[in-house]
């Protein structure tokens, strides 16, 4: 059975009853907030984001065309504990949602683990072997004698399928870490991406790692 669907654990999404179009449009809502693009407001000393319905249905016309079905499945997510909402009213401007991610939602997001593999070394006949990492790449991860090329696959293992910020973040880190000369054009790309707002998803790094090691 895949265990990631969309950057959450399926097994999760199951028990919660979960159905295809709620998946994508909890990715989508995580995505905004994580964003950092859209407007936010303090409530009860926590931080929310203001989602629009409209633009759930502008960005997610294969699911409706009708804010209330969207309605009824922000609804659902709510009522399973994955997203926190509040709606404030203004004098004169209508109703505004805001929501904020839970602490349940995060204990469903997909937390890949990379098992353990060994390196031969030109030098002698012992081996080293790679720690277990989660997407916070340790400091002393990447023994000194790795190969580019080796670092750039367990970059690309230790990316998630999630369709938001995370990937460059985790890519920038890892390689400003390790300070790897080879890598700089990539962090170039992905930072200036991020500092024009867009996202940045898998395909897109990894089209620009390909680019990197068959040059």
């Amino acid at each position: 059975m895949k265990t990631n669907i969309m950057g959450f654990e399926q097994t999760a999404i199951m028990d919660a009853k979960l159905n295809g179009n709620d998946v994508i449009v909890l990715r989508t809502i995580v995505d905004m907030i994580d964003s950092e693009r859209f407007a936010t407001r303090e409530i009860e000393g926590e931080v929310f984001t203001w989602i629009n319905y409209q633009l759930l249905v502008e960005d997610l016309p294969m699911i409706s065309d009708k804010i209330d079905t969207f309605k009824k499945i922000v609804t659902k997510l709510v009522n399973n504990g994955f997203l926190d909402r509040k709606v404030k009213k203004a004098i004169g401007a209508g109703a505004y949602t805001y929501f904020k991610k839970t602490k349940k939602l995060d204990a469903i997001i997909f937390k890949p683990e990379i098992k353990e593999t060994k390196k031969d070394t030109k030098k002698d006949t012992k081996k080293t072997s790679k720690e277990n990492v989660d997407t916070q790449v340790p400091e002393d991860f990447i023994p000194a004698e790795t190969s580019l090329r080796t670092e750039l696959e367990i970059l690309d293992e230790v990316m998630t399928e999630r369709i938001s910020f995370t990937t460059s973040e985790l890519a920038i880190e890892f390689i400003s870490k390790k300070g790897i000369s080879g890598l700089v054009p990539i962090v170039n790309r992905l930072s200036k991406k991020k500092e024009n707002g867009d996202f940045i998803n898998n395909k897109y790094v990894r089209n620009a790692l390909n680019t990197v090691m068959n040059a």
